[in-house]
């Protein structure tokens, strides 16, 4: 008998609000989850970085050894910006394990997989996307996919005031969960995966703001709705199923520049274009703007301000190559703010690796070692920014929500089917048990 395996992937969903929901009897899709199959937590990485997360669910490596930290940094060799997708990545995922072996997939939506590239199966490709439209592997199932899903778009952007927010984020989930759907219903397969990115996006915006609470619990409300109906094709096919977030959530007090915490300066123009652009009356128009014109403007500013780096340089949020190391981290480890240290750790990239391979409880951790490298992780409420600005420690206008400290590096897992044992007690599973194990029920 064909085995059948269902990967859902909730960008950003935070475990105590499931939590919350559950005990007040609000979920029906989580509930039989928690309830008939098993729960926990999986451990991530110290900082939660999306890309870095999503890699490693994919391919069961670690981020040293699959080397995507974030979606668009410099290489610490070549210091060359590169922008990861489908043709950086170099080692397979689960996918395609599948396909050499006659089993067919289904993606729909995972990170890092545009273009999309042939599978055995179909791939509809996600973010990052030069594109807002459907494209896929085999090329002509795009066109028709369009036409019977107009509304959906690879990347959901927030805009507007709270109710369109929402009510725009559900549409985008619905339109997802529809493709999904019918492509499982046309398509022969046996391991699929989808992935919802819209939580995220809404609770960097909202999720430190009290009065959008009850907005917040209806998007809860309505993915806990799909993975319900989801269960339906999982039990119709006998299927198992694996769930899965990235990270949790928490209140974002403060965004720190790095650039201008060390010092580092714009021009005239790019401050002023820099100012323009966080403003709140352009926040709007800004995002109506092409992609493309936004990260040209981005990296106009980054380039302004990458010329007066002389001995640092930013390859991405959380990490600086230095000719100087130990004097730069001995600097950030006394940055302060109302008394309390900005930085919960500052590590050279060697003692970041042992942080990381002493987290997953691993024996050793390969990958390569840049002894110019620091790695800064942010305490509880920080968000660190390479971009440039005026105010090394600011107030975000449009940011509320944030998951890069250590207090919120767990991921939700579930799991659930007939090779699932039932369990209540909670489990704890790494980042890099994911791919195996979905390859292993099959």
């Amino acid at each position: 008998m064909d085995r059948h395996t269902v990967f859902i992937g909730i960008d950003g969903l935070d475990y105590k609000i499931i939590d919350y929901l559950y005990s007040r009897g609000e979920l029906k899709g989580f509930r039989i989850l928690i309830e008939e199959g098993v729960s926990g937590f999986v451990k991530t990485y110290v900082p939660a970085l999306s890309p870095a997360i999503w890699t490693s669910y994919a391919t069961g490596l670690n981020m040293f050894k699959h080397r995507v930290f974030d979606f668009v940094e410099r290489d610490s060799i070549t210091m060359k910006e590169v922008i990861h997708s489908s043709k950086v990545l170099k080692w397979r995922s689960f996918w395609d394990y599948c396909s050499p072996h006659g089993i067919s997939s289904i993606v729909v939506n995972y990170p890092l997989t545009y273009p999309p590239y042939p599978i055995r199966g179909v791939m509809v490709s996600g973010f990052p996307s030069p594109v807002q439209e459907i494209v896929t592997y085999p090329d002509h199932l795009a066109s028709k996919l369009q036409r019977i899903f107009p509304s959906y778009r690879v990347e959901y952007i927030p805009s507007g005031g709270i109710g369109s927010v929402i009510g725009k984020a559900i549409e985008s989930i619905v339109q997802r969960y529809g493709l999904w759907s019918y492509l499982v219903e046309r398509i022969e397969w046996g391991v699929s995966a989808i992935v919802f990115t819209e939580l995220d996006r809404v609770q960097h915006r909202v999720y430190g703001v009290r009065k959008y609470r009850s907005e917040l619990t209806k998007l809860y409300k309505c993915l806990d709705r799909v993975v319900y109906s989801i269960l339906k094709y999982v039990d119709k096919y006998d299927a198992d199923l694996v769930v899965v977030s990235d990270h949790g959530f928490e209140e974002l007090d403060y965004i720190v520049s790095i650039p201008c915490l060390l010092g580092l300066r714009t021009d005239f123009i790019s401050d002023m274009l820099y100012k323009l652009m966080r403003s709140k009356s352009m926040q709007k128009l800004f995002y109506k703007l092409p992609r493309i014109l936004r990260e040209v403007m981005y990296s106009y500013i980054g380039s302004r301000s990458t010329r007066k780096i002389e001995d640092v340089v930013m390859l991405n949020n959380f990490m600086l190559k230095t000719c100087k190391p130990q004097a730069y981290k001995r600097f950030l480890e006394r940055v302060g703010l109302y008394g309390e240290r900005v930085f919960d750790k500052v590590f050279l990239f060697k003692e970041y690796m042992d942080f990381i391979r002493k987290l997953h409880e691993l024996d050793s951790i390969k990958g390569c070692i840049d002894d110019n490298i620091l790695v800064l992780i942010p305490r509880q409420g920080i968000e660190l920014s390479r971009e440039p600005s005026y105010k090394c420690i600011y107030r975000s206008s449009s940011k509320t929500g944030t998951h890069y400290s250590r207090k919120v590096f767990h991921g939700a897992f579930y799991a659930y089917g007939p090779n699932t044992k039932k369990s209540k007690e909670r489990v704890y599973v790494s980042v890099l048990d994911i791919a195996p194990t979905i390859l292993g029920l099959q």
